[in-house]
């Protein structure tokens, strides 16, 4: 069997995918990707062990006119390209993650009768994904939400693949001090490293122990601020290399609100306040924070309305609230999501 996997952009597309496609191969799929030269899927999927095929092309949605006419006249060859490589490769199953460049791969597969398989991670489909449902063998949902966007008796709830080593993380001590996980992602992010250091006087170093990654522009200043307030405890990185480590350490984490980070929450069962990212596409942080929020899974706080003193009023309610909340997270762990994937993607073929 040959799947052709669309996959670009971000680590929230990528790494997924890469495990869905590890869990292909071992079935003894013959697996290619197609993605971009530019996004992390040019360094990741090599590294893997996967081929790879790239495709010049970028966005539509929420992009600036310029951005969309440049995005545009790129289009006839990237659809071009799509093209040779559904007939060079001659897929069974086109599987896509709703990057922008799943996009085109999918609807030169479908045109050339393969069938396609997609899978959407947040509440609320992106844009490309949106544009595919009326085409889809599958829809395979981590979020119950997102079937209303899709032929109902297409639609699977399947989960978000995840590293299973979250799912081996177990529950955090009780003692005191508490240790608090901040994270923004890898980037950072200005407004919650703001948020957090005005919130130090208020989460004093006897109760609570900050394990705080900042993202690298913002490391230096961030680090020179928990100085000049006396906090030389605190563990302040740029980019924390193992993520499972910091989360089994963590009683409450405070960070964004993407799927992958979700699912991996989920897994690891860790009571969090979520703060959604306000430019994500579609707002679909928000929608993705305020699911958990309504099952009593997550604490929320909008980006407009971080600070300080928000931030620590937040951070003591989740650790008030932590065994149901830690209870409450887990309920939405699929831990066999990837054979979930992978049998459907099998089945679409």
């Amino acid at each position: 069997m040959r799947v052709l996997i669309a996959a670009g952009g971000t680590g929230g597309h990528v790494i997924p995918a890469l495990h869905v496609a590890a869990e292909l191969r071992a079935r003894g799929v013959d697996v290619l990707f197609a993605g971009t030269s530019r996004g992390l899927e040019a360094r990741l999927v090599p590294e893997r062990g996967f081929a790879l095929e790239t495709i010049e092309i970028a966005g539509l949605n929420r992009v600036g006119a310029p951005q969309m006419l440049a995005t545009l006249a790129q289009l006839p060859r990237a659809l071009a390209r799509c093209a040779s490589i559904v007939t060079s490769f001659r897929p069974d199953v086109a599987y896509g993650v709703g990057a922008y460049v799943s996009g085109p791969v999918l609807l030169m597969a479908a045109m050339k009768s393969v069938p396609i398989v997609v899978h959407e991670a947040n509440a609320v489909p992106g844009f490309a994904n949106r544009l595919l449902a009326p085409l889809v063998s599958r829809a395979l949902l981590t979020e119950g939400t997102a079937s209303r966007f899709f032929p109902s008796t297409r639609v699977e709830v399947t989960g978000q693949p995840v590293n299973r080593v979250f799912f081996e993380i177990p529950p955090a001590s009780n003692g005191t001090p508490h240790t608090l996980l901040v994270t923004g992602g890898s980037q950072g992010s200005r407004s919650m490293n703001r948020a957090t250091v005005e919130a130090l006087d208020l989460l004093p170093a006897g109760e609570f122990h900050l394990v705080h990654q900042t993202g690298p522009r913002e490391f230096d200043a961030v680090r020179r601020e928990y100085e000049t307030k006396g906090r030389t405890e605190a563990e302040v990185c740029a980019f924390i290399a193992d993520m499972p480590a910091a989360m089994a350490r963590a009683q409450i984490v405070v960070s964004r609100a993407g799927a992958s980070t979700l699912a991996e929450l989920a897994a690891a069962g860790k009571a969090t306040v979520l703060v959604p990212l306000p430019y994500a596409s579609d707002d679909h942080q928000f929608h993705n924070a305020e699911a958990r929020r309504k099952s009593g899974a997550a604490r929320l706080i909008r980006d407009q309305d971080l600070t300080g003193a928000s931030l620590a009023a937040e951070i003591r309610a989740a650790l008030a609230e932590r065994i149901s909340l830690e209870q409450n997270i887990r309920r939405f762990a699929v831990p066999d999501a990837v054979e979930r994937i992978a049998d459907a993607i099998e089945e679409a073929a």
